[in-house]
């Protein structure tokens, strides 16, 4: 993060522990969207099972999330492959004011359906509030395909009023199902955060698993975070409190959260003065733009909590897979898709599924 690495954000950890300085207070104050639909299958449900898509997706080349890592997330090959069926890919994907022109624009749409369709989940951040049906179309058009069934968790409009944007998120059905009742907005009453956060809480489907059952499941809530680059150097001081407090909802009982979003902070600067020591990031030394230039999105794991985090992960060249010129790439985003990659079972421990 170019304008925060110059500045220290300890300075505003005393703002962070008034605002929202522990899970009582994020408590008492987060507001339940009311979102009707699927819901997750509690473990002492009987299970039901949906035959799984056969989408073709992009064969993604990643390493080992470590600091010398410096080629994750690169394409390996443009030849499309099926992702193995006990891998859950969750990304996020900062869309640089998605409206009615980019998804007017016949290559722009088809470009960027063709990308969600690479994910099982994806968080999308910078989708314009002007259009109220933009998310609904969008769907309609990724689920022209045969055999797709993906819907969308939408927050309510956040932001400056001149530029409201809603936090969106999209999942295949086929892969996972949503508890609606347990997805929220966080409030911020005090506006430490310029734009408020998106969670929903998802649980995996393992019907496509052979041995594997409902029981099985992984259940995880997902952050989906919009950093403004105006309040940086503040924003970015409260992420790892916003975890803890997604984490501390006694009501649903999850320790597991994954943070996604544009963070506007690149892997050093966030290990090193944001999150503590046990948090891994999906995107280590690797940019995260059309230009090759900034590292801005990540996706951030608790690995004491979460086990079933592969170890990989990074940014994906939306750009070189459907061989755009840059100006053809920003009428999509300036901004490359993250992603992070899971087992879909619950408690499994890093490298039993990397390993099947």
């Amino acid at each position: 993060m170019e304008e925060s690495n110059q500045r220290n954000p300890f300075g505003f950890l005393l703002v962070l522990v008034a605002v929202i300085g522990g899970g009582l207070f994020f408590l008492s104050r987060y507001e339940i969207i009311g979102l009707s639909d699927l819901s997750v299958k509690r473990k002492d449900q009987e299970a039901t099972g949906t035959a799984e898509s056969q989408d073709s997706l992009i064969n993604f080349q990643f390493t080992d999330s470590a600091p010398n890592a410096t080629l994750i997330g690169q394409i390996k090959s443009e030849k499309p492959t099926v992702l193995a069926p006990q891998i859950l890919r969750v990304g996020s994907w900062a869309l640089c004011g998605y409206g009615a022109s980019k998804f007017d624009n016949r290559t722009a749409r088809e470009t960027l359906v063709k990308m969600i369709r690479q994910f099982d989940i994806l968080a999308l951040q910078q989708v314009s509030a002007k259009e109220t049906d933009l998310i609904p179309r969008l769907l309609d058009e990724i689920n022209r395909h045969a055999g797709a069934k993906f819907e969308y968790v939408l927050g309510t409009p956040t932001g400056p009023a001149d530029r409201l944007e809603v936090p969106t998120i999209i999942f295949n059905t086929h892969r996972c199902v949503v508890d609606r009742s347990a997805t929220y907005m966080v409030a911020d009453p005090q506006n430490i955060m310029q734009y408020d956060t998106l969670v929903a809480y998802f649980q995996t489907k393992t019907s496509t698993v052979p041995g594997s059952s409902e029981d099985n499941a992984w259940t995880f809530f997902l952050a989906n975070v919009r950093v403004d680059m105006s309040e940086a150097q503040r924003e970015v001081a409260t992420l790892q409190q916003l975890m803890d407090n997604v984490r501390n909802v006694p009501s649903v009982g999850e320790d597991d959260v994954v943070l996604a979003g544009l963070l506007q902070a690149d892997n050093s600067y966030l290990t090193a003065n944001v999150f503590n020591d046990q948090i891994d990031l999906a995107v280590m030394n690797a940019k995260t733009d059309v230009f090759d230039k900034y590292q801005t999105a990540n996706i951030a794991i608790d690995k004491r909590f979460t086990t079933e985090y592969l170890g990989r992960g990074g940014p994906v060249d939306f750009r070189g897979i459907n061989k755009l010129t840059v100006a053809q790439a920003e009428m999509i985003s300036s901004q490359l898709p993250v992603y992070a990659e899971f087992s879909i079972e619950e408690g499994t421990i890093f490298g039993d599924t990397a390993a099947k």
